[in-house]
């Protein structure tokens, strides 16, 4: 049996992130995707990888969750929405009209698409051109020979001050293991680059209706310095959390009984 050949190297994603897709006839899709949500969310991790061919598998986040496979390639964000796509052949780009499928030969000079549709602007596929094929362009300020006499003089600009350090967050755990329904795992001894810092990581059960698993680690008894507080409201109602990543950053439990013996068997004691 002949290897299978690397035809689009391997792009890491976001799990879970929202997103639409190039769809074969060179429009934008309608519906929103999922990010490889996976057959069993309990165990998958934030981010995935495409295969060696370069696909990467989405699911339709609303209606009949239809799941599809398509090159990374393909993947577009949400803000794509109503833009008109830039797509490389050859040595030409062509723009896509969003609404009738129309095609134009572009120049990395042009801001829009001019369609009989309307004005549409660009979203770039591929890298942009810096400048258009035959069109003069003045040499960069790194390739001008420079004397001290003729050299500018650059103005010093005031630097603007430093926002005021914020100190991490400490976890209340007793209060996490007290709230209904709920239970508090904790795992010591996790390794960190830095010695003497104690470092713990926690997974929060819910194992009301629809059970779910909420997890984050603890730096000396506190939170990341970059990271949010923990959304627990969010997680015991199971609404989703304002200006987040990810709207819902927990992840469903199918069998609490086993979620609890895997933990075990991974290190984690109940508070």
């Amino acid at each position: 049996m002949a290897e299978e050949k690397n035809t689009g190297g391997r792009k890491t994603f976001e799990r879970l992130a929202r997103v639409r897709y190039l769809t074969l006839d060179g429009k934008i899709s309608d519906d929103i995707y999922l990010i490889d949500p996976g057959a069993d969310e309990e165990d998958a991790g934030d981010y995935v990888r495409s295969d060696r061919k370069g696909h990467i598998v989405l699911q339709q986040e609303n209606g009949p969750k239809r799941t599809i496979k398509v090159q990374f390639r393909r993947v577009l964000p949400l803000g794509v929405d109503g833009k008109a796509l830039v797509i490389e052949s050859g040595d030409k780009y062509r723009a896509i009209c969003p609404t009738c499928g129309r095609i134009k030969e572009i120049t990395s000079g042009e801001a829009k698409l001019c369609c009989s549709c309307g004005e549409f602007s660009l979203h770039w596929l591929g890298a942009k051109p810096m400048t258009d094929s035959g069109t003069k362009t003045s040499p960069t300020p790194a390739l001008v020979e420079t004397t001290e006499e003729t050299k500018p003089k650059a103005e010093k600009k005031a630097k603007p001050p430093k926002p005021p350090v914020q100190e991490p967050e400490k976890v209340d755990f007793a209060a996490l293991a007290a709230l209904d329904n709920c239970e508090l795992w904790t795992k010591k001894n996790v390794k960190f680059d830095h010695p003497g810092v104690d470092v713990k990581a926690h997974a929060l059960l819910f194992v009301g209706d629809e059970p779910r698993k909420l997890c984050f680690n603890t730096y000396d008894e506190k939170l990341g310095k970059k990271s949010p507080p923990l959304p627990t409201t969010e997680f015991i109602e199971d609404k989703e959390v304002p200006n987040a990543k990810r709207p819902k950053p927990w992840f469903a439990i199918k069998d609490p009984d086993k979620t609890r013996a895997k933990l075990t068997k991974d290190g984690y004691e109940q508070v």
